[in-house]
């Protein structure tokens, strides 16, 4: 009888969906290099974050993705310990495209495009699984429609116990180029900015990349896969 059941435990977790993120990025490119303007002032890095935070609901207005509401526990996406047998089970890396309706971050996009001291380069979104980090694989960001003549880079959501988001950003505009030999005579050539970073993540709380020529803002956020969804939810 407990074999049994053990059986069918085991084909409902097979036939079950994979559970699915809306992921969202805006890249962007400091114009004021002094971090200052008439709008917002000179913050620390830790209170530009909280900034975004708490104005995320006002930003993104009602938006909001099709998703099952998280409780509380569920903030931290927790999964069972790593095994080599559990992890082969897991799907691999996919996306599919996401309802613009649901996005968090287009009221956000539309403020930075208001303020004089930044500059949009692109605005990604998309929704994806989380692999298991023993098979996740990093995503290129031109895959999800990134303009290579900007910018290139790759992307990794994974989960090792909880979600984690690696990502990895290089500009690739000559004009965003820093003219090093300004810092010194033994400076090297001129280099392109770039931003590489890995942190765990909650969900539905934006995150911050920063460095002093662009910014990276992302927030990961649960979504329910209707049934019957085709590659579009």
């Amino acid at each position: 009888m407990a074999q049994g059941a053990d059986k069918s435990a085991d084909e409902a977790a097979e036939t079950e969906p994979p559970q699915y993120y809306q992921v969202e990025l805006i890249i962007f490119r400091h114009l004021d290099q002094a971090g200052t303007t008439a709008e917002i002032p000179r913050m620390p890095k830790p209170e530009m974050t909280d900034f975004l935070e708490q104005d995320l609901a006002r930003l993104a207005g009602s938006a909001q993705p099709t998703q099952a509401t998280p409780s509380p526990a569920d903030e931290l996406t927790e999964t069972p310990e790593e095994s080599a047998d559990g992890a082969e089970d897991k799907p691999a890396n996919e996306w599919i495209p996401v309802n613009p309706k649901g996005l968090l971050l287009a009221n956000m996009v539309s403020e930075i495009k208001r303020i004089p001291a930044y500059e949009l380069l692109s605005y990604l979104n998309w929704a994806q699984i989380a692999p298991d980090v023993t098979i996740a694989q990093a995503m290129d960001l031109e895959e999800v429609g990134a303009d290579k003549a900007l910018l290139t880079g790759t992307i990794e959501l994974h989960e090792r116990r909880y979600l984690h988001l690696s990502l990895e950003v290089l500009l690739t505009d000559p004009d965003t180029a820093l003219d090093s030999s300004l810092l010194g005579p033994f400076s090297g050539p001129m280099t392109l900015p770039a931003l590489k970073d890995s942190r765990r993540i909650r969900l539905e709380k934006v995150q911050y990349f920063d460095q002093p020529q662009f910014g990276v803002i992302a927030v990961v956020s649960r979504l329910k896969v209707p049934e019957g969804a085709g590659t579009e939810l």
